[in-house]
């Protein structure tokens, strides 16, 4: 497993987090994601700071979801969906769903372009800068990537290389088939394909079942033990086996 690490240094123009919380003080966040298709993506995204920060975290929009993606001059389009999983005093834990992503570049955008979609990012956004690794199984496509990303990118962000290696042991984990079941990855999968996830849903669970040939009350217990490991491997302070979300489509999910 290899990872690409590099900061997004945001110098003459507001970074998101900026723009999300510009009069409550520093915060910062810490979040995984990976890609379900070219233009579809997921994130859980753990925020830390004052009390008000966080109310404007919990209370974020899908204009900034979005906003927040794009590393071009051109806005990003696309539907979006939040879910607030918790928060407390000093954290605010987001659940995000993003598709249907054009009229821009991201960096998830160019990177399921160049290296595919069997990707996995982590991100910590401080106030100016953005720390991505991007992890993949190989480099393959990895220096097009590079490339694409330094031209795409808007005057006022720069560029700044850290270093492409071996993913370390807990980045490796994530990675992990064992980790979430597959019967519950190829659930989890549909569900979101099909907007089970989405506000108003656009699927009922006893459609999806049909559609699965999944009797109800067995997907239900298999959705809501894939959100469950998912939920709490990422509100684990410091946990070493964060469980995987779904990267891809399944070969015949619906």
């Amino acid at each position: 497993m290899r990872e690409f690490v590099f900061d997004l240094v945001y110098e003459d123009t507001p970074a998101p987090l900026e723009r999300l919380a510009s009069e409550s003080g520093q915060i910062s966040s810490t979040s995984i994601g990976g890609c379900i298709d070219t233009d579809e993506f997921w994130r859980l995204e753990r925020f830390r700071g004052p009390v008000d920060g966080l109310e404007q975290c919990a209370g974020v929009e899908s204009d900034w979801l979005l906003t927040a993606e794009q590393i071009t001059a051109e806005s990003c389009t696309g539907e979006s969906h939040v879910e607030l999983l918790e928060q407390t005093n000093t954290e605010c834990e987001l659940y995000y769903h993003i598709k249907n992503v054009g009229g821009c570049e991201s960096i998830s955008t160019l990177a399921a372009e160049y290296v595919g979609t069997d990707v996995l990012f982590e991100v910590e956004r401080e106030t100016d800068r953005e720390t991505w690794t991007v992890m993949m199984d190989d480099e393959e496509g990895v220096g097009l990537f590079y490339d694409a990303v330094q031209v795409s990118l808007q005057p006022g962000i720069r560029f700044a290389f850290g270093h492409i290696g071996q993913a370390s042991g807990r980045r490796t984990a994530l990675f992990a088939q064992k980790n979430l079941p597959s019967e519950q990855r190829e659930a989890l999968v549909a569900a979101v394909k099909r907007g089970y996830y989405e506000r108003p849903r656009e699927i009922t669970l006893e459609e999806l079942s049909d559609e699965l040939d999944c009797p109800r009350s067995t997907l239900s217990y298999r959705l809501r033990s894939a959100e469950s490991k998912l939920a709490k491997s990422f509100a684990s302070e410091g946990a070493e086996e964060l469980q995987s979300f779904p990267l891809t489509r399944q070969e015949g999910s619906s």
